[in-house]
Formats: structure tokens, C-alpha cells, sequence
């Protein structure tokens, strides 16, 4: 069996680890805005409930992630593979769960 376990340089590992924890952070920020907006287009409306804060919001999408044992999963063959998966994992879950949801909530808002 062939080792398909790619060599990184010491620079390009750095480069991967800071531009993976930019990237966690950008999406925890982006994650807080969207469940700002859909708070405030559908539990504040609806309930009489106040606005959210956007770093409130990122506070309760950060908790709701531990309490539903959400973690960031990486896949080891991958990994081994490729060392900038979880750099486009992180991206996925931002373009693939992220931007739809605020996109539904949008149109459930206007409509």
C-alpha cells in the first residue's frame, strides 16, 4: 500500500493553521449574524421579544453548538490527503448551511 501522505513545510503548515482559525472565526462571526437577522425577523416579531445583539447571538450559537455536541469533525484519510481539508471543510459548512438558512429566512421574512 502506497503512504499518499502529502509533505508540508513547516511554512506552508503555518500558513494553513492561521488561515483555518481566520476562517473559524469569520464563520463563528457569520454564523452570529445570521441567527441575529432570523431572530429579528421571526422571535422578535413574533413574540415581542427584543432585538439580539450580534455578539449575543454569537454567544447562544456558540452554546446551542456545545450543548448539541456539534464539533468541528475532520476527516483523518482526507487530512492525510490533503492538508487544506479542513480549511474547504470549514468553508462548506459556512456556504453550504450558513448562507442557505439566511437566504430562507429572508424569503419567509418578505414574504
Amino acid at each position: 500500500m502506497h503512504n499518499l501522505r502529502r509533505q508540508v513545510s513547516t511554512a506552508e503548515g503555518a500558513w494553513i493553521l492561521v488561515f483555518t482559525i481566520g476562517l473559524v472565526v469569520l464563520a463563528t462571526i457569520f454564523r452570529g449574524y445570521v441567527a441575529m437577522q432570523l431572530w429579528g425577523w421571526s422571535v422578535a416579531p413574533a413574540l415581542g421579544a427584543p432585538a439580539l445583539a450580534l455578539r449575543y447571538a454569537i454567544g447562544i450559537g456558540v452554546l446551542c453548538g456545545m450543548w448539541a455536541g456539534r464539533q468541528p469533525t475532520q476527516q483523518q484519510v482526507t487530512e492525510e490527503i490533503d492538508p487544506w481539508a479542513p480549511v474547504r471543510n470549514v468553508f462548506a459548512g459556512i456556504l453550504y448551511t450558513s448562507v442557505p438558512v439566511l437566504l430562507i429566512g429572508y424569503l419567509v421574512h418578505v414574504l
